[in-house]
Formats: structure tokens, sequence, C-alpha cells
């Protein structure tokens, strides 16, 4: 059975009801375009009225901001991905899905977006699951990240722009820790 015809329980309110992936696709895409399509179109791609409506919590001032982009047209929003030493659950897919459709709207907007999800592929999580399974780190993360894959593109979600895996700048972590300490 193709990936596009397997059946999933989809839980919707009270019922529940079966769905194929390419439903699920189709939900979420509907999503997405309703989301964008939901905005005032006459107005042009970057005017600061349709901006308000996105604002995001700034930590440092502790209140909800209107999203102002650093440069004009541009954003770059950098996402922390999943360690990848199990397979994915719904809060991984619940922060997927939130990226994908707040970068998709940004497009939508007419923003150049540079969308980057890291991947957590080294950690003592991963290190002690792989001595458990008898396995490679490389091996078991390699089998979870095309896992990931196979659930996002079941739900539709868009692949990042990049996508550094952190077994990839061990060296460059150590000299900023080193700058740290």
């Amino acid at each position: 059975m193709g990936r596009s015809s397997a059946k999933r329980t989809v839980v919707i309110g009270s019922r529940k009801r079966m769905r194929t992936n390419a439903d699920l696709r189709n939900v979420v895409t509907t999503a997405v375009t309703t989301l964008a399509s939901s905005r005032n179109t006459d107005v042009p791609a970057h005017a600061p009225s349709l901006m308000n409506s996105l604002r995001i919590y700034n930590t440092l001032a502790r209140d909800k901001q209107p999203f102002v982009p650093l440069r004009a047209g541009e954003v770059r929003m950098y996402v922390c991905g999943i360690t990848v030493y199990d397979y994915c659950h719904v809060g991984h897919a619940r922060m997927m899905i939130v990226f994908d459709i707040v970068q998709r709207w940004l497009r939508t907007l007419g923003y150049n977006v540079t969308y980057v999800r890291n991947i957590t592929d080294i950690d003592d999580k991963i290190i002690r699951r792989a001595v458990e399974n008898g396995e490679s780190i490389k091996a078991l993360t390699g089998r979870f990240i095309q896992a990931m894959y196979d659930d996002l593109d079941a739900l539709g979600v868009a692949r990042p722009d990049l996508e550094p895996r952190a077994t990839d700048f061990v060296p460059q972590m150590l000299g900023m820790i080193q700058t740290l300490v």
C-alpha cells in the first residue's frame, strides 16, 4: 500500500474517522491557504497593517509585539528541530506544522524567507538509545530522521531551506563554549 493511500485514524471533535495521507495533506494545505487568503489582498505585500496581525512574544520586553523584519522584504527564521532518538510525537508535529504555516504565510505576503530548522543528531539520549539497541549513532539517527521525513511528508509539511545537523558543527560549538568559559 503506497504512502498516499495509507489510512490513519484522525479525531475531529468528538468523532473518529479514517483519512488517507493525501486527505491530511489537503487539510494542512487548506489551512495554510485559508490563513493566507483571509488577509486583505488589495493591500501591498509589505504593508504594516498586514504585519500588525503577526505578533511575537519578546522575552526581553516581556510583551507581545508586532513582527517587524530586520531587513525590508526579508525574513530569516531559525527553528529548533527535534532530537532524533525516537519517532515523532504529536508535539513535534504541532511545532513543525505551526512553523510551516508561518513560513508559508510570510512567503505568501511576498517576503524572501530563509527557513532553517536544525536537527539534533547527537546528545545523551541518542548515545544511550544507540547503546541499548546495539547500533551506531549514525544508524539510529538516520533511521529516525527518515521516519521524521515520512511523517512530515504525510502531513504535507514543507521542508526547510536549510537543515543543519548538530554533528556538522561540533567544532564551532566547542569554540563558542570556550569563548563563554
